[in-house]
């Protein structure tokens, strides 16, 4: 492993990015975050804490990021800046644009300040699906726009992993929850919902995945972020155990208010959503020794101490 140099996580407010921060912070490495705004930053404080954080607007900004990269000197860059694209027409074309374009800027910049490696934040959503779970072999096949995009980054990433840019590893995380995920999301809105008194719709809840704590993740990330080969292709990051999504918002529930009413069925399945997401963590193992340390009802207890601790920032933002 090398040892921890100068690291620059690009979209450091997010599950991800905030995660990988506290992560390079803790294990010695000289940390450089960026967000959107400044205010961005306020309820996620304790996370960035120890990093120097800037400001970049735009992501879309060439010349923000190539100032950015260029000021930071990394050895290692990150790219977690991203969108969920969820709705339809202008909007999410949009937000898909940035998801693809954005990694041909962040790389640009990269080779430019000859940067010794870089990690795209991907997704298992590029993958089709499947009953089973979906190592790096895996077909690709998007079904969503967010997936599409996704895949679309990866294969930028991969012009680039063919020796015009420094090291490249594209990361695909499956179904990763934990603090400091924005409103709106799945677990935050099952915690949320919870702490306040309920009651919490969802439908049948029968959709298999395995969830995988953003620690997790952030862990896996450091290692190879200081790996000291290169890893070039994708790398998959996903959790130990398949659980139903019934029984997620269960253990959720219990963790947060266990007296809250769960109103199983009371709304529809989503058309979209996959029945089985599955991911096959085994590159992972053999190549960085990794493996996720936290079963679903750990990692969803220290969710809700999250959430329940810092209540009044998740209800400003409300």
């Amino acid at each position: 492993m090398r040892a921890p140099g100068r690291s620059l996580v690009l979209g450091a407010t997010g599950l991800v990015g905030s995660a990988l921060v506290r992560r390079f912070v803790d294990d010695g490495w000289d940390v450089t975050a960026s967000v959107r705004h400044a205010s961005e930053a306020s309820w996620i404080a304790s996370a960035l804490d120890g990093a120097r954080v800037v400001t970049l607007a735009d992501a879309l900004d060439g010349d923000g990021i190539a100032a950015v990269v260029e000021d930071a000197r990394p050895d290692v860059v990150v790219n977690c800046m991203s969108m969920n694209p969820t709705t339809t027409g202008g909007a999410a074309l949009a937000y898909g644009n940035m998801n693809v374009t954005v990694v041909a800027v962040v790389l640009e910049a990269c080779v430019s300040a000859s940067v010794d490696r870089v990690i795209v934040i991907g997704s298992g959503f590029e993958y089709a699906p499947s009953d089973h779970p979906l190592d790096e072999r895996g077909a690709i096949g998007p079904t969503t726009l967010y997936g599409a995009t996704k895949a679309a980054g990866t294969v930028i990433a991969s012009y680039y992993q063919r020796g015009v840019a420094p090291e490249v590893c594209v990361a695909r995380p499956f179904s990763v929850y934990g603090p400091r995920e924005r409103l709106g999301r799945l677990v935050p809105s099952v915690i949320t919902a919870a702490l306040s008194g309920g009651p919490i719709e969802m439908s049948a809840g029968t959709q298999v995945r395995d969830y995988l704590y953003v620690e997790d993740l952030a862990a896996g990330l450091a290692v190879l972020a200081a790996h000291d080969q290169d890893l070039p292709g994708a790398i998959n990051f996903s959790g130990p155990e398949q659980h139903t999504l019934l029984e997620l918002v269960s253990i959720a529930v219990e963790a947060a208010a266990p007296e809250t009413e769960v109103r199983v069925g009371s709304r529809a399945e989503n058309p979209g959503d996959r029945p089985v997401f599955l991911g096959d963590s085994g590159r992972a193992e053999r190549l960085l020794a990794w493996q996720p340390r936290h079963d679903l009802r750990s990692g969803i207890a220290q969710t809700v101490d999250w959430y329940r601790a810092n209540h009044e920032a998740w209800e400003a933002l409300a």
